[in-house]
């Protein structure tokens, strides 16, 4: 017995000296009252809201740079009068503190004589100061609300001769008067987040004892490596991983009750991260750099779209001979995919709102691809989860970030999310991607206030550049979300374009590349004309820029985007042919069936006497009406449908006099038909040159692409495969080198007798593979 209490002292001994050497080793700085009080919100949320221990809230506080020990802690602490446990001995005696009160309180009222002074509902109630913290009447009743005791007042007069109560505690009247009423209202609208919490508490209690159900049964909706071929298994598997155990730092699946439980640790460690950049010096001392394409974050997100578009180029009839011989696209992606992995360190190591808002909006790209029902999207899914998956785990590494981060923090819950959600989604997309656009616009809300003080005006503010990044990343992760957020994304990218410009000037690169954003944003929103006018205006911009690499890729998006507007023409222009063309079948088909000058709502086998059958010149008399404001009439008395798509050659013609048809009526139509689609003004022409300035405005993008930037770039595979398109759609054999259209879209007429003898035969020699050309 003895033995064992030696040991035990010992073991008691040990642990107190190596708490005092602990101590020892913080280093310990002075920080002024301005510097606590710029903690102090922060410093409250953790200790009285969310109940870390003082431990853990050191080690938080280490993290944002704040280095404190737990002498200073405490002595702040009760400086603020924040403390947080109360002894149950204090919170009876204030429950039988309130019950004289109201006893009080009644006594006073009945020996007036008049009635109550005031009623149960207007009564002000008390609150009591307890070691010198403040606790109020609703406190109070939330205390005893947890142990079960709906009225603490009764309870307390039915227990009190067997009670320990405390003589720390000094009854406080007419000091911030809360109403019954109020009070009451405030425990009802809680009474759900108690029940919630009581709840967390027995699945915690049935957890530590061993009576949680097995959830094992409970398969992952996300994509994991077992639905990977062999070959694609071992490329995942052969992305840099640590060895670092995520139990020291994330909390179990089934410690999370709450749905909102994500929303509100995601919004917190947000919170904390950004209060903790902008107080620290190196928000102070942070540079924009000259290019942002040359910052480490940067280089991580080419790298991962470079991934992202060499595993689309993967053919999928190769997928049967991976094993033997893998697809070169696919060991591409894989590389480049590691290469952004292994750039997460470094930027983890020193991380900034641009680099953390950057990493995210990759992140949605990449959800956005996963959850799409293609070939590659489980391959696109299992690199997601593997990406968060290792910056969760780097950013938990001690020489990284740590296990107490709100970085690391925050990633954890954003890869338990994307596996396993909790959190209902709103707008239709998936929750982890509604998270992370909360985060960024809680980043962005961080960063105005946090320039309120020190610029004067709301545009200053607007214009600082580390605002106008995370704006642009947040553009760019609504743009990935897809059309639901569209008209949101299209106002937001208009402002910042507007801000970019203020700052920057009109040739700057990234208010260049804001503008084709912009332009492809009303590209689709289907303002084709606008489209082409920002691109337009963009392309002009770039010509005049002195940099040869900054001019290439500026120019090389707006000749791109310009490519795909006439494309949209067009599609448009082909979509009112094909209109055109059903209409004029119809009417053959009527007058097959019930003779010339009728059609399949004019049953009377009788020629109409104010009708023809067409506009042609050998149908129309020398007195018929002239044209209507719709269409234009050609020196052959062909009508033609002016750009809006509606005429009068859509439906039979109104005449003076009605004539039949001249000879066989199908022959007829069919010359009737060749000449309206080689009038300059028709559907069908149109579409041809539409098609043509789309050709020449992409072979000039691929040849600059080719001359600046890597053979293997995405641009080149990009632009190359719609020119390849657009040559199928015209009936060309064109080759980039071979090609000599030019890529500002005049001159088109050259080009078409260039690339086809005739639009109509080019168009039809295509005809059967789908689709209808002219």
């Amino acid at each position: 017995m003895s033995r064992s209490r030696s040991v035990s002292g010992d073991v008691a001994q040990g642990r107190r000296e190596a708490r005092a050497h602990q101590k020892h080793k913080i280093p310990t700085k002075q920080y002024t009252s301005k510097d606590w009080r710029r903690m102090q919100d922060i410093i409250t949320q953790l200790y009285c809201e969310d109940k870390v221990t003082v431990a853990e809230l050191i080690r938080r506080l280490h993290g944002m740079g704040f280095e404190v020990n737990e002498r200073m802690l405490h002595t702040r602490i009760r400086k603020w009068k924040i403390g947080r446990n109360h002894k149950s001995s204090e919170m009876r005696m204030a429950a039988h503190l309130l019950a004289e009160f109201l006893d009080q309180q009644q006594q006073q009222s009945n020996a007036s004589g008049s009635g109550p002074s005031v009623t149960t509902g207007k009564r002000t109630m008390p609150s009591f100061d307890i070691r010198g913290e403040r606790v109020s009447y609703n406190e109070l009743m939330r205390y005893f609300r947890r142990k079960k005791i709906a009225d603490p007042v009764c309870w307390v007069k039915e227990q009190k001769d067997g009670l320990d109560l405390s003589e720390d505690v000094v009854i406080v009247v007419n000091a911030d008067p809360v109403s019954v009423g109020q009070a009451r209202s405030s425990e009802d609208a809680s009474d759900s987040e108690h029940e919630e919490f009581e709840l967390f508490i027995e699945q915690v209690e049935q957890t530590a004892s061993g009576h949680v159900a097995d959830n094992s049964h409970i398969t992952c909706p996300m994509p994991n490596e077992h639905c990977l071929d062999e070959g694609y298994s071992t490329w995942v598997g052969g992305l840099p991983h640590t060895n670092i155990t995520s139990s020291s730092f994330s909390v179990p699946t089934l410690f999370r009750p709450q749905s909102y439980y994500a929303i509100e640790q995601l919004n917190q460690n947000m919170m904390l991260y950004m209060s903790s950049y902008l107080s620290s010096p190196a928000s102070k001392s942070d540079q924009e750099p000259v290019v942002h394409a040359h910052t480490v974050h940067a280089i991580f997100a080419s790298k991962m779209q470079d991934g992202i578009s060499l595993l689309g180029n993967v053919s999928p009839h190769a997928a049967e001979l991976r094993r033997r011989h893998p697809d070169t696209s696919a060991v591409e992606a894989f590389s480049s995919f590691r290469n952004g992995f292994l750039l997460v360190e470094n930027i983890l190591k020193d991380p900034s709102p641009m680099s953390l808002t950057l990493m995210l909006s990759i992140i949605c790209d990449l959800a956005v691809r996963a959850a799409k029902p293609s070939m590659m999207s489980s391959h696109v899914g299992v690199i997601l989860v593997k990406l968060l998956e290792y910056i969760r785990e780097m950013a938990a590494a001690p020489k990284v970030c740590g296990p107490g981060h709100p970085l690391t923090g925050f990633f954890d819950i954003l890869a338990r999310e994307y596996s396993s959600p909790t959190v209902l989604s709103s707008s239709g997309s998936q929750p982890v991607i509604e998270l992370i656009l909360n985060s960024l616009n809680l980043a962005l809300a961080q960063l105005d206030r946090s320039y309120t003080s020190s610029s004067p005006t709301t545009l200053a503010r607007a214009q600082d550049w580390k605002q106008l990044y995370v704006r642009e990343r947040l553009c760019d992760a609504l743009y990935y979300c897809g059309s639901s957020y569209q008209a949101a994304r299209l106002r937001m990218r208009r402002r910042l374009f507007h801000d970019q410009e203020a700052r920057y000037g009109r040739t700057a690169r990234n208010v260049l590349w804001t503008l084709t954003n912009v332009a492809d944003d009303c590209l689709a929103d289907g303002d084709v004309d606008q489209a082409i006018g920002y691109f337009q205006d963009a392309l002009d911009r770039a010509e005049t820029l002195v940099d040869d690499y900054g001019r290439a890729k500026s120019s090389f998006a707006a000749r791109e985007g310009l490519g795909r507007c006439w494309m949209r023409k067009a599609e448009k222009a082909e979509a009112e042919a094909l209109w055109q063309e059903e209409q004029s079948r119809g009417r053959v088909r009527a007058e097959n069936l019930f003779g010339p000058g009728h059609t399949s709502l004019d049953r009377n086998p009788q020629t109409s006497p104010n009708s023809t059958c067409c506009s042609c010149h050998c149908h129309s008399s020398s007195g018929s009406h002239p044209a209507s404001s719709e269409s234009s009439t050609d020196n052959t008395g062909t009508s033609t449908p002016t750009s809006s798509g509606s005429s009068t050659s859509s439906s039979p013609l109104q005449s003076s006099q009605g004539t039949r048809s001249q000879g066989p009526t199908g022959n007829h139509h069919l010359h009737q038909h060749n000449s309206r689609n080689r009038h300059p003004d028709s559907p069908a022409h149109k579409r041809v040159q539409y098609l043509r300035k789309a050709y020449g405005y992409f072979v000039d993008a691929e040849d600059e692409a080719r001359t600046y930037f890597e053979a293997s770039s995405r641009r080149i595979t990009r632009v190359s495969a719609r020119r390849q398109e657009v040559a199928d759609l015209l009936g060309i054999v064109a080759t980039p080198e071979s090609s000599t259209c030019s890529g500002s879209g005049s001159g088109s007429e050259d080009e078409g007798r260039g690339m086809s003898a005739d639009g109509g035969r080019g168009g039809d020699k295509h005809q059967s593979g789908g689709g209808m050309l002219f």
